[in-house]
């Protein structure tokens, strides 16, 4: 799964145009030392971009045409129904027309009749035997009238299209084009990789951005700097007062379970891993507001000098990548190098309205990852509460 993370980021790298050649490679490189999880995390997101433009998509427009084709067939049964309406009006009409034309016929035959035989002439003819004719006449009107069939106004009436019924059905109609209109698939194309590009585009920028500050800023980040600026002590803590935690939740590369903390101490000092360190101010004004275990562990190293990576103004629970790169276990950060870090050096030494509430829950201390850290000295907190335990394993260093 790494590799084929690796395969997706340079595969996307070398299709990128911003920033400009060098700059990509150089980002690329820094994004390999300092920002794994960073990394895996762009990863994830183009790999769940690829997922839902490869798969969910095309299973939405599958859904999407099988909802055009029943609002098709909906709207063609809608359509059906009125024009079968119309025809059956039409129809109705056409019955009525031709009843209304056949009893006009058989009137006009009927006033022919009367007309005939109202005549003196007729008259005479009957009494001669003559005016057939007549007879005749008779027999068409009535052969007529037996052949044409009764007409019910009332089906006319049942028949008749409201304007009502023409305006429901004219909206419904309107309301399926729509739908199918608002049903059209999604389209694919390349439009995923699009997207995936400008991610990497943003990702290796931030890091180009985040690089130059760390390989410009020194001072800022400096240990010795900071502690002048700031009137405190950083230091790495280190319990010779009692036995050392279990941090090996923080730390896979080491089984810290079975070390001592002579151990820990000999470890750190002889490799000088990038460490979790603590502040203790030398402000008396904000002494007076601390509470009185400022810190995790009352004893452990001064840090003289070394380069700040992250700072946080509660226990960031930072766990090793390796001996060089610490990163917070609780902060969803795109690099273990925090930018603006003058910003959060101040913000986490101050004692802020946060560190208090912190402080409140039994959480005091602050977190900074500082790389290439170098010892001054060692430290016993005056009011620690196994002093005597402490400072004898402490001098046999």
């Amino acid at each position: 799964m790494e590799n084929k993370t690796k395969e997706i980021i340079q595969r996307e790298i070398i299709s990128n145009s911003e920033p400009g050649e060098s700059q990509k490679q150089e980002a690329y490189d820094f994004s390999k030392e300092f920002s794994k999880h960073g990394r895996e995390k762009m990863a994830e997101q183009i790999r769940e971009l690829r997922h839902e433009y490869m798969v969910e998509i095309p299973q939405q427009n599958a859904k999407l045409t099988e909802k055009r084709e029943l609002l098709a067939g909906q709207k063609e049964k809608a359509e059906q129904e009125f024009e079968q309406k119309k025809q059956t009006l039409s129809e109705v009409e056409t019955k009525r027309n031709e009843w209304l034309s056949a009893q006009e016929e058989l009137k006009k035959i009927s006033e022919e009749i009367e007309k005939r035989k109202a005549s003196l002439w007729y008259k005479i003819e009957r009494k001669f035997g003559g005016g057939n004719d007549v007879k005749e006449k008779e027999r068409e009107y009535w052969k007529k009238r037996n052949d044409v069939r009764y007409f019910d106004e009332g089906e006319l009436s049942r028949a008749q299209i409201s304007d009502n019924s023409k305006t429901m059905h004219e909206t419904l109609i309107k309301s399926y084009n729509r739908e199918i209109s608002e049903a059209e698939n999604i389209v694919i194309n390349e439009a995923w990789r699009d997207k995936a590009r400008a991610m990497v585009n943003e990702f290796y920028r931030g890091q180009s951005e985040i690089k130059n500050e760390w390989e410009n800023d020194d001072e800022a980040r400096g240990i010795q700097h900071n502690a002048e600026k700031h009137n405190v002590l950083f230091l790495h803590g280190i319990p010779f007062e009692s036995q050392m935690a279990n941090t090996s939740m923080n730390n896979d590369l080491i089984d810290t379970e079975k070390m001592s903390s002579e151990d820990k101490a000999r470890f750190f000092a002889g490799l000088t891993p990038t460490a979790s360190v603590s502040t203790k101010t030398l402000d008396s004004a904000v002494v007076e507001k601390m509470p009185e275990h400022e810190l995790m562990y009352d004893t452990g190293f001064i840090i003289a000098d070394g380069k700040i990576m992250s700072a946080f103004d509660e226990d960031a629970g930072t766990k090793a990548e390796n001996f060089d790169i610490k990163y917070s276990k609780y902060k969803d950060t795109a690099s273990s190098i925090q930018p603006d870090i003058e910003e959060h050096i101040a913000k986490s030494i101050g004692y802020t309205e946060e560190r208090r509430r912190h402080a409140s829950g039994g959480y005091p201390w602050n977190e900074f990852a500082v790389k290439d850290p170098r010892i001054s000295a060692m430290y016993v907190m005056e009011n620690a509460q196994h002093q005597v335990d402490a400072l004898p394993r402490m001098m046999k260093l």
